[in-house]
């Protein structure tokens, strides 16, 4: 029995290195083919490197992937065609070795620097100005970050349906105030059931530990905005803006008088105004 399974196995084995061997004499033989050195050749034209995210203590900024050619792919493509043909590349991303990906102990303080892009967010604990805020946003079709509380969203969900159906970003502020272990669940899902998509931020002004871990064992990300606009939004917006800013806005009076300037005014600037989602993503490929 025992022979039988050695010899069994050996001709595995042999049939295994047979398939290696076989692949790795036709990898030699196709690296030779003028088509697939021309491929190779243009390596460098179509590379975008990928960033990493940028990690300071208990921070962290987002990276973004990059890019390059994928050889074997496209010199599948072309080798129909018998020659070189851009059209005919194919891609592959290329990952950040450092990667905001599964950091949940970190604030996340900002958006990549290296896009054009801003967000807005809200902190929703009561009926102060919402409206009037969806409306301005509305009205200059763009959208925000709303973080709600979930006492309010229970109470409030046709205006919470509204806000996801304007292409508004729902998340997670807590519930009564605070973000609570026996809430949290409860709340995302909630949010979920209204906006169809699951939370996956918490948020907080100033740095809160509480938070962190809490929103960190669920796997959550900890956003802490770039500027806090505070009672003069425009003026606060304007002496600090940098690309990639969290921008916290107040709901009162003093936002919706401003709010609609301060778009116009971000817009010039060469900015979009974008969700925290789309704003932190680093699949996005920044072609410098």
């Amino acid at each position: 029995m025992m022979k039988r399974f050695f010899s069994m196995l050996g001709v595995t084995v042999l049939v295994l290195f047979s398939f290696y061997y076989t692949e790795q004499v036709a990898l030699f033989v196709r690296s030779k083919d003028p088509l697939y050195q021309e491929i190779v050749a243009h390596q460098d034209e179509f590379l975008i490197s990928s960033v990493n995210a940028t990690v300071e203590d208990e921070n962290i900024i987002p990276g973004s992937y990059g890019k390059r050619i994928d050889i074997e792919s496209s010199y599948n493509n072309m080798i129909r065609l018998g020659e070189y043909n851009e059209s005919l590349l194919v891609f592959e991303e290329v990952i950040p070795d450092i990667s905001v990906q599964k950091q949940y102990d970190k604030y996340i303080i900002k958006g990549n620097p290296a896009r054009d892009a801003v967000g807005f967010v809200f902190a929703v604990e009561d009926d102060t100005y919402i409206n009037q805020v969806a409306s301005i946003l509305r009205g200059k079709d763009v959208s925000a970050t709303f973080f709600v509380d979930g006492t309010w969203a229970e109470n409030h969900m046709d205006t919470l349906d509204d806000l996801a159906k304007n292409g508004n970003q729902i998340e997670n502020l807590g519930y009564d105030g605070s973000y609570q272990k026996e809430r949290l669940l409860w709340t995302n899902n909630l949010i979920e059931s209204i906006s169809k998509v699951e939370p996956k931020y918490c948020f907080t002004k100033y740095r809160n530990s509480s938070t962190l871990d809490l929103c960190s064992s669920y796997h959550m990300y900890t956003v802490r905005p770039t500027i806090l606009a505070g009672s003069y939004p425009f003026s606060k917006v304007k002496q600090n803006l940098t690309k990639g800013a969290i921008i916290y806005l107040d709901l009162n009076r003093t936002t919706t008088k401003e709010l609609g300037t301060l778009i116009s005014y971000i817009q010039q600037k060469g900015y979009r105004i974008e969700t925290l989602s789309r704003l932190l993503a680093e699949n996005e490929i920044i072609d410098k």
